[in-house]
């Protein structure tokens, strides 16, 4: 094998190493980004179920692409002064992002999304502006007890919410201003269980006191930057405490629980290349204390 493969001649061995040098580039070339563990960093269409994508990064103006095909376009709502800013990316470049100044929020129809007790996971990333940013920062459904599945800040904590009940699962303590989380939050229906991720890392299930009834209808909407009540605008008068104050990107639904490694492959692939940049990179921990978890009311930081 060593005369094979390390022949004498300078000649040949001169072909051989471009020949190694030629398939080498090649294979790095086609070579997908991967995990400790080695599971490839994906894009979130290249995971079945994706059924709506708010990306967030269009920097200008108040209409918002759903990147899913077909879906209906999202809009921003109420006071949209500075709503957009730049995140820093890893390659010292830049994308835009949307800011929330506590009183604009962005809604879309709900109709096509995961309803009723079907499986789903939503996820996304954000940065709140302030220790205590009182909602949001998303998810979909109507209001009533119920009749929503989403993300809900209160007193620097951050809980999974569908109104009216025990959602099984703790509640992510010590949220802290300006540092970006990724989270997602699932429901899986095969075993009733609701599932936490926080920065990759799978953290909590349990059983919800009853499985959700997700509204999807013509009176329910997908709302970025707040609580579902928000929306749809024209029929509320809302108190400020029903949005979020800080920075949002990459909003999905997918229509299915997605499984721990999919959900840390995209966590992974967007920390390396989306929208959060090295000052975010040492806020992305891949391990979550015990002191921040915390269990029912009442809530405590740590």
């Amino acid at each position: 094998l060593h005369e094979r493969y390390c022949p004498a001649d300078p000649t040949s061995m001169l072909q051989l190493v471009g020949i190694m040098l030629t398939f080498t580039l090649i294979f790095l070339v086609g070579l997908r980004p991967a995990l400790a563990d080695g599971t490839a960093q994906v894009e979130y269409f290249e995971i079945d179920g994706l059924v709506s994508l708010f990306r967030l990064d269009e920097g200008e103006g108040n209409s918002l692409a759903d990147a899913v095909e077909g879906r209906p376009l999202g809009m921003l709502k109420g006071d949209v002064s500075n709503q957009w800013q730049s995140a820093n990316l890893m390659d010292e470049s830049s994308r835009p992002v949307l800011y929330f100044n506590g009183r604009c929020h962005v809604e879309a129809p709900a109709a096509g999304l995961p309803g009723q007790a079907k499986p789903r996971t939503i996820m996304g990333w954000f940065s709140p502006e302030v220790s205590d940013p009182t909602n949001g920062p998303f998810g979909y459904g109507r209001d009533g007890c119920n009749n929503a599945y989403y993300t809900w800040i209160e007193m620097s904590e951050l809980r999974l919410d569908q109104w009216c009940q025990d959602e099984g699962v703790p509640a992510i303590g010590c949220l802290e201003a300006g540092k970006w989380y990724h989270v997602a939050y699932s429901y899986d229906d095969e075993d009733n269980q609701n599932h936490v991720y926080l920065n990759g890392e799978h953290i909590s299930s349990g059983t919800p006191d009853a499985a959700p009834n997700t509204q999807v209808d013509s009176t329910s909407y997908i709302v970025i930057g707040g609580s579902p009540l928000l929306a749809p605008e024209e029929t509320r008068a809302p108190s400020t405490v029903e949005y979020f104050k800080g920075w949002v990107a990459d909003f999905a639904v997918y229509s299915r629980a997605l499984s721990p490694a999919e959900v840390q492959s995209l966590y992974a692939a967007y920390t390396m290349e989306g929208p959060l940049g090295t000052s975010c990179i040492a806020l992305a921990a891949h391990s979550i204390p015990s002191a921040v978890l915390f269990y029912h009311y009442p809530w405590r930081c740590c």
